[in-house]
């Protein structure tokens, strides 16, 4: 299990090919994790069976309560990247809803990131 000064510091990768993320029956394959859920102390185990997130989050990771539970999660959470075109989509589209008054530059990229998690796995089709 790494530290979570090892994780903070670990590079993100970026989504570059399809990822299996269809839904179970039993539980989801791919959580989008935001820092609220870790300040929290949400219950993820069981919930999915990947989780990833976006560096920034670990930077909102500031108090020892939160990392003492970051650093104790039963699984490794992966850093990853949205592709530009996603965050290009999904910041023209909180700006089309009203929203990105109230989205942070943290929000947008992980929306973001959600968003090129999908399109790698289902397209646009859809």
């Amino acid at each position: 299990m790494a530290s979570w000064a090892s994780v903070a510091k670990a590079s993100a990768q970026p989504v570059v090919a399809a990822q299996d993320v269809n839904s179970s029956t039993e539980n989801l394959r791919l959580l989008v994790v935001d820092a609220n859920a870790i300040i929290g102390g949400l219950k993820l185990e069981g919930i999915a069976d990947r989780a990833v997130t976006i560096p920034e989050v670990f930077a909102e990771i500031r108090d020892k309560q939160s990392r003492q539970f970051l650093s104790t999660l039963p699984y490794k959470l992966q850093l990853l990247e949205p592709t530009e075109d996603s965050v290009t989509a999904v910041t023209r589209f909180a700006r089309e809803t009203g929203d990105i008054a109230v989205l942070s530059s943290v929000d947008l990229k992980l929306l973001a990131l959600a968003h090129t998690l999908e399109v790698a796995a289902h397209g646009t089709d859809h």
